[in-house]
């Protein structure tokens, strides 16, 4: 989702989307993405000068989060998304303040 280099450290932030949620991410667009980036932004400023973890240092867990990241070293994806049914695009708006999600315009309870 994200990559941020702060000095000589760098956050590479990614999204584990479940199975069930595939469909509404590959159909939808939100300002989800957005919250989400700028909350793992700020954590990362205010962890960058704590002590690293010490299982995110082992040398297995450099070969897998190598680059690139995702794809084979030939730039084939890992993950095939043309398998994911298509349907008419969704926007997905969420406000934090008012603590409300909407899809295309609706209240979300609505939806369902």
């Amino acid at each position: 989702m994200d990559i941020q280099k702060i000095s000589d450290k760098t956050q590479v932030f990614l999204l584990n989307v479940p199975d069930n949620s595939l469909t509404l991410f590959k159909n939808s667009s939100s300002n989800l993405e957005e919250e989400i980036i700028e909350k793992a932004q700020k954590r990362f400023r205010e962890k960058i000068d704590l002590p690293l973890i010490p299982e995110l240092q082992t040398e297995n867990w450099k070969e897998r989060t190598k680059s690139p990241l995702g794809m084979t070293d030939d730039g084939i994806l890992f993950f095939d998304d043309s398998k994911i049914k298509t349907e008419s695009p969704k926007r997905i708006e969420i406000n934090t303040a008012k603590k409300t999600i909407e899809i295309n315009k609706k209240p979300w309870w609505k939806i369902w």
